[in-house]
Order: structure tokens, then sequence, then C-alpha cells
């Protein structure tokens, strides 16, 4: 008895398409500030709990110390999460990817620098509240999202598994590393405000990553003719003009290609 298995379709260029998506300006941008945002999760995962309970110490609330985690913990999932998980897929409709992650970077500053001044271990319960969900939830949502969307044909699970090497491994690494020397430098509410300052940079460098890309890919006109191994890198149920952060834009090295075929 045999069993016959459906075929399963894959690239024919085997990995061609994939290495000239990962060479788009747009998605080394991406992939850069990808690791940007791990480095802030991380630092929040592994230095936020640490710091709490320095505070605990000083607010005679050790007895309370896990209780109030498990809170805050709780408040970041079903509040914060829940919430920006379930509505990420119309914000990114709405904004676009590379707004969606400028405006996470934003919200990245906004948190770090809100845990700098809590006075209290309960006063965490409500930050995390709030801010967990426009940095890891929607931030994470934009980066699998974003990669899945620049995937070729048989490429998606590659893509999103680079790129989440590059934000919860590389940025994990970095931000476990750098985050250490800085604690043990600066301090918690130190830490925190530096980091705070480096997230509110990085926001203002990918608008401006992503505004020049976005002016010199219109100024190039990149996107007049795409060739038939372009045309599977864009998703087909969306225009051209919309694509990739706003445009999808692929260098083009003969526009001619398919007039001169037909």
């Amino acid at each position: 008895m045999t069993v016959k298995l459906p075929s399963l379709s894959s690239p024919d260029d085997s990995g061609k398409a994939l290495r000239k998506v990962l060479r788009i300006p747009r998605v080394l941008v991406f992939i850069t500030f990808a690791v940007v945002a791990g480095t802030f999760d991380s630092f929040i995962i592994y230095y936020m709990f640490w710091f709490l309970e320095e505070l605990a110490e000083e607010t005679n609330s050790v007895a309370k110390i896990k209780l109030i985690e498990g809170v805050v913990v709780a408040a970041q999932s079903f509040i914060g999460e829940l919430v920006f998980f379930f509505f990420s897929g119309k914000i990114i409709k709405r904004w676009g990817y590379g707004t969606t992650i400028t405006f996470c970077l934003f919200c990245y500053s906004v948190r770090l620098v809100l845990i700098s001044f809590i006075q209290h271990p309960w006063h965490l319960v409500f930050i995390e509240g709030i801010m967990q969900g426009p940095t890891y939830a929607l931030c994470y949502s934009a980066i699998v999202g974003y990669a899945a969307h620049v995937a070729p044909d048989g490429y998606s699970a590659t893509v999103q598994g680079i790129v989440a090497g590059m934000d919860d491994g590389l940025g994990f690494a970095l931000g476990s590393l750098v985050g250490g020397q800085l604690y043990n430098y600066s301090g918690g509410r130190g830490s925190f405000r530096v980091l705070s300052g480096f997230a509110l940079a990085a926001a203002a460098a990918h608008a401006l990553l992503f505004a020049f890309v976005t002016r010199n890919d219109k100024e190039k006109k990149q996107i007049e003719v795409p060739t038939p191994e372009v045309e599977k890198m864009l998703p087909q149920e969306q225009n051209l003009s919309s694509a990739i952060y706003r445009d999808t834009v692929v260098p083009l090295t003969d526009v001619n290609h398919k007039s001169g075929n037909r």
C-alpha cells in the first residue's frame, strides 16, 4: 500500500530570490532596527525585575515583591499584549510597517523613562499594562508580518527565521551584554534613562532612514516593469505602490524585460 503525497511548490532559483530580497535597502533598515528593538526587549526582560527588587528593598515591600512581579506579568499579557496583538493588523494596515516600527521605538523610549521614575513596585503594574502593547506586541507583530510580507514564494519561514534570529538572538544578546555593563555603571534608574534616550534616537533615525529610502526609491522609479523573478517576491493581493513599508521596491536590472518578450 502506498500513499501519494501532494507535491509542494518551491522556488526555482534556489535562494537567488531570497538574496535579492535581503539586499533591498528597506529590508536592511528593517533588519537593523529589529535588532535594536530586540536589545530594548532584552534589557527590560532581564533587568526590570532586578530593578524592581532593589526598589522593594528601599520601600520595605520585599514580602510582596513576588506577588507584584506576578501581577506585572499578568498586566503585560492580559491587558497590553492581548489588546495590541488583536488590533495590530488594523494598525499596520493603516500606518504601514515603517511608521508602525517608528511608533514602537518611540513607545520604548516612553516606557523606559517611565520605569525609571517609579517610586514603588506597584507603580510598575500600570506602566507595563499600558506600554507592553505598543512596544513588544505591536513591534513583534510588525516584525513577523513584514518578514512574511517580503519573502519570496517558499521562503516565508526562512525569512521569518532570519528576522526572529536577529531580534530574539542578536538583539537579546546585545541587550543582556550591554545592559549588564550599563546597569553596573549607572544603576537601575540611570540605565533605564540612558536606554530611553537611545530608543528616542533610534525612533528618529528610523523615521529619517525610512523617509530617505522612500524618496530615493521613488526618484529611481524602480517599479515600472517588474520581471517575473521580482513578481514572485511581491504580494499578489496588493498593488505595487503599497507592498513593502508603503512601497515595494526591488532594483530591476532590465526594465524592458517583459516588453521585449511580448
